[in-house]
This record gives structure tokens, sequence and C-alpha cells, in this order.
């Protein structure tokens, strides 16, 4: 029966396959688990910096109210009239020294996402991406 596979070679050809790298060497697991341990340390530590830093709402309220931080809803209404559309989400970060700002994430009149970093003391837009 030459030319013709049957149903015990391909079952053969596929556990040869699969047993042609043989086992894992001892010395690539212990890499893998650190590359993993270090991985587990370090992205936690880094999400967690931006959030440490975020106003709370009672934050952000007390600083608008103090009148330390422009009014989200005059920023809004600026970006309304020059890009159209509306806010998607919008938070409060001390970025140091005393420097606040706006992250808004904001949808055009167009369908198109776009991010804002916006001056909270003065409500001037410091960065513009996407759109």
């Amino acid at each position: 029966m030459t030319g013709r596979k049957t149903l015990n070679d391909s079952k053969r050809y596929r556990s040869l396959n699969i047993q042609r790298f043989g086992p894992i060497p001892q010395g690539m697991k212990r890499i893998a688990a650190l590359f993993l341990a270090f991985g587990l340390v370090v992205a936690p530590a880094a999400s967690a910096q931006d959030w440490m830093n975020q106003f709370s709402p009672g934050q952000a309220r007390d600083s608008r109210n103090q009148g330390r931080t422009v009014p989200l809803s005059q920023i809004f209404n600026n970006l309304k009239r020059q890009y159209g559309g509306y806010q998607l989400s919008a938070d409060l970060y001390d970025r140091g020294n005393g420097k606040a700002v706006y992250e808004i994430d904001w949808m055009t009149k167009g369908g198109r996402k776009m991010h804002f970093v916006v001056d909270a003391q003065t409500g001037a837009i410091l960065d513009r991406r996407g759109g």
C-alpha cells in the first residue's frame, strides 16, 4: 500500500511531531518563571502610579470649588465648540509640583475618538491624540 496513508499512519506522524521537540529543559523553565514573576511585580506598580495620582471625586470637587481647577463643563463646552461630539470619560490627575491635568476621551461628531490632556488650572489643551 504505497502512496496511501491510513488512519494509523496519520496518528503516528502526529505523535512524532509532538515528541520531536522533547521535554523543556529545567533552565528554560526557570527563566520563564522569572519573567512571569517580574511581569507580575512591575505591571501593577506601573498602573498604580497613575491611580495614586488620580483625584478622588471629592478632591476634584473641592479643587473646583476653591478655584484651583477650571470646571469640566467649561472644558467640555470648548471641546464641543471646536470638535463637536461628546465626552466619553474624564479624569483629573496630579502631575506633581501642584500641576493638575484633565485627561479626556472624546468622540467627535464624525465618529472619531480623541484623547486630550488639558491643563486643569487654565483649560488650555496641552496634548491631543487621535481624530
